[in-house]
């Protein structure tokens, strides 16, 4: 009786630590998401500090840009952007994440992120795509085409406005807000301006 006790108990014992070793085996991820990349596969052995697969969460993207440092010291978190890819009609919508706070010395550019929630399924982790971001906004603004606002040394930066007496006549202005399209006006003309 006590042969068959002991035999009981071990394996029970063993049973224990099958059981345990199972448990070590159960992968849980601790977030959402999708499995992007599976290195290893039933039967290969696991190393330290190898993946054994990459969950990403589709549910927020985050777009990665390096921009000049005077227009990084513009942007701010929560600052607007907009992500665009070929084939959608409309931008997808995002917020600046991230300003780094450090210049990257090889290029002078500040990393800045920006973060797309619930991006449309086209957009996909690792495309190379447009990012906008809006640093200002001004509202009743004169704005002309980037292309009609000249610089020269002399004169600084100015427009040609026609006059009543229907020729061109330069005006000085200074510029406010510019982007790859439009530039603002801030004083030099007005819109009553001939």
């Amino acid at each position: 009786m006590k042969s068959a006790q002991g035999s009981k108990e071990s394996a029970e014992g063993k049973y224990r630590s099958a059981a345990a070793q199972l448990s070590y085996s159960l992968i849980k991820s601790p977030i959402d998401g999708v499995v992007t990349d599976r290195p290893l596969y039933a039967g290969d052995l696991a190393t330290a500090n190898q993946p054994i697969l990459t969950v990403m969460n589709l549910s927020r993207l985050i777009g990665k840009a390096h921009i000049p440092q005077a227009e990084a010291s513009q942007l701010k978190v929560g600052s607007a952007a907009e992500i665009s890819l070929a084939g959608l009609d409309e931008p997808v919508k995002a917020r600046v994440t991230l300003v780094s706070p450090a210049l990257d010395p090889g290029s002078t550019t500040v990393e800045v992120w920006v973060e797309a929630r619930k991006p449309d399924p086209a957009l996909r982790p690792g495309l190379t795509v447009p990012i906008s971001m809006t640093a200002k906004t001004a509202k009743d603004a004169i704005v002309v085409p980037v292309a009609a606002v000249f610089h020269s040394e002399e004169a600084g930066d100015y427009v040609l406005v026609a006059g009543s007496d229907s020729k061109a006549h330069q005006k000085k202005v200074q510029v406010g807000i510019r982007n790859k399209d439009s530039a603002q006006i801030v004083s030099g003309i007005t819109r009553e301006t001939r």
